[in-house]
């Protein structure tokens, strides 16, 4: 399994930190309270929490980044919003990656 330490070394965000620095400020925005705007666009405390979850588990290494996101963003009723463009954007920063890496 690739752990995001190898992705980290292959990646560099354009904001100049690193693939970890972008999931941890992912992970921590995840784990912020719920804001009028991420109500509005269908985020609950239960969808940001097994979110924030997942993206934990693929930084640890015990999970692969994988492309069905959008659709658990789906089922959970997001489908709009910045922090629902700042995951997808993250992850497939991270499966682009994994795709690299077993090429």
């Amino acid at each position: 399994m690739v752990g995001i330490s190898i992705i980290a070394k292959l990646l560099v965000c354009s904001g100049g930190g690193t693939m970890t620095d972008a999931l941890s400020q992912l992970i921590a925005r995840l784990c912020s309270p719920l804001s009028g705007n991420e109500m509005a666009d269908g985020w609950t405390t239960k969808s940001k929490t097994a979110i924030a979850n997942y993206f934990r588990k693929v930084k640890e290494g015990s999970e692969k980044a994988n492309i069905g996101l959008v659709r658990g963003l789906d089922a959970w009723g997001v489908s709009s919003g910045s922090l629902f463009d700042e995951c997808l954007s993250v992850n497939r920063t991270l499966v682009d990656a994994l795709n690299v890496r077993s090429n």
